[in-house]
Formats: C-alpha cells, structure tokens, sequence
C-alpha cells in the first residue's frame, strides 16, 4: 500500500523508509516481543494464546505504530495540534477494531487451519487439556 501511494505520487520517496519502518517493523517486533513474552509467563492454553496474541496484541502493536508515527511526525516538525486534532483522538476508536479482527481471523484460522499459522501447535495448546 504504501509503494502504491507513492508510485501514484500521493507521497514521497524520503518518507518511504520511516514509514516502513513505522508500519511493518514496529508491529512485527512487538508481536513477537508479546508473543514470547506470553509464553514464559503463562501457561499454554487455547484460550491465553487466542484472547493474548490476537486480541491484546492486535491492539498494542497498532498502539506502538501509532505512537512512534505520531512521534516521527512530531519530531519532524509537524504542529502539535494539527497532530492531536487528526491523528491522535482517533487512536482509541481504531484499537478496538484491530484487536477485534486480529482475534476472529486468529480464532478462525486456528480452528479451520492451524498449519498456517506458525506459532501455534495442536501438541502445545490443545493435547491433554
């Protein structure tokens, strides 16, 4: 999406590589910062790995990216204001929807095909519980 918007010269070539940054390497580390994390303070069950690595981490992450977005962007020298007025208010409102839809398609996925998703084993959350 974002080659897409700056090949159709709706952004620019300089801002390419902090907003990939922001964008991808923000959630993916968080994600699995959270994700093991997760494993060695709490027990493996269906439960805990679908509401704590979908659902809360869904939210965090896509938290995390927001805060150094709005961090660059403010470091950048964008006003405050204009910040807080277009960006910041509406983080809470997209929270929730994130985490939820990172929870069903976890949920989904995991019930339907568990051999695509690779962090999670019938072995380790499912057998003898």
């Amino acid at each position: 999406m974002l080659a897409g918007l700056i090949l159709t010269q709706q952004g620019e070539w300089l801002a390419f590589l902090p907003s990939s940054l922001v964008s991808i390497l923000v959630p993916v580390m968080m994600t699995w910062f959270l994700l093991v994390l997760v494993r060695s303070l709490l027990p493996k069950h269906f439960f805990i790995y679908i509401f704590f690595n979908a659902f809360f981490t869904g939210a965090i992450s896509m938290m995390s990216a927001a805060a150094c977005t709005v961090s660059l962007l403010f470091l950048s020298g964008v006003p405050y204001e204009s910040l807080w007025n277009g960006f910041v208010i509406w983080i809470p409102l997209m929270l929730f929807p994130e985490a939820v839809l990172n929870g069903w398609i976890m949920t989904v996925l995991v019930g339907l095909k568990p051999e695509w998703v690779s962090t999670f084993s019938d072995h380790e959350y499912l057998h003898g519980k």
